[in-house]
């Protein structure tokens, strides 16, 4: 049975792609914070099969002490983070140091950490990034830079892993129906799904789709890509 790891796996795109390689076959260790009731009642009645490993990927030592716990994985999905939607002024450097530890320095030091034990057997790593990675977004630069590095850093450890077997993509989603944009009013999400040629929002089990076929054997020619459930927002 294969095993994946999948960070922020108890809500949202996470939760669908521990679903999805769960169908699958695989065996899934994910991660939460803040979401405990989340996480158990996704794990409940399938210990078997995945397990939930409490971690702040803000802080480096969680991030150390979770990749003691994962022996030799065939995948890791990098999908947690956290947004920072505000004026660029008032993006103190806390709270962009913050948001950097989470959304691109612990994706990092996972790769760093799960990757080398990969070395020799091959592998695949998928990170989750953002259309606004891409081009950007007013009220979120911080966000905007950081999942822009998490494209570029996924590019570059592509080229160099490729002579290991290991795969290395990213999937940047459009406007996705989670928790991070129940902040939009009516309005707001009115607006955006103008913006979109295909009319609304994603679901999380349509990016969870993407992910996992780029974790999956099906992909076995595929690295270095971005691959972008968009709904034709950004081509």
């Amino acid at each position: 049975m294969k095993r994946v790891l999948i960070t922020g796996g108890s809500r949202g795109i996470g939760r669908a792609c521990a679903e999805r390689f769960l169908r699958g076959g695989w065996s899934v260790i994910f991660t939460f914070n803040n979401s405990e009731s989340e996480a158990k009642e996704l794990v409940r009645g399938r210990e078997e099969f995945i397990r939930a490993v409490k971690c702040d990927l803000s802080k480096p030592e969680d991030v150390k002490s979770l990749c003691s716990q994962t022996g030799v994985l065939d995948a890791v999905v990098n999908n947690a983070g956290e947004a920072l939607y505000s004026l660029f002024w008032d993006s103190t450097p806390d709270k962009t140091r913050r948001l950097f530890e989470t959304d691109f320095f612990s994706p990092c030091e996972i790769l760093r950490l799960e990757l080398k034990k990969m070395l020799g057997r091959g592998g695949a790593a998928v990170n989750v990034g953002s259309v606004w990675g891409q081009c950007g977004a007013s009220c979120e630069a911080v966000y905007s830079a950081a999942k822009g590095a998490l494209i570029s850093l996924t590019k570059a450890l592509a080229l160099e892993l490729a002579p290991s077997g290991i795969r290395v993509n990213c999937v940047s989603p459009g406007v996705i129906d989670t928790d991070m944009n129940r902040r939009l009013t009516p309005d707001e999400r009115a607006s955006l799904c103008e913006s979109i040629p295909m009319g609304r929002f994603g679901t999380p089990e349509e990016v969870a789709e993407v992910v996992f076929f780029l974790c999956s054997d099906a992909s076995s020619y595929i690295t270095g890509q971005n691959i972008c459930p968009n709904g034709g927002m950004l081509t």
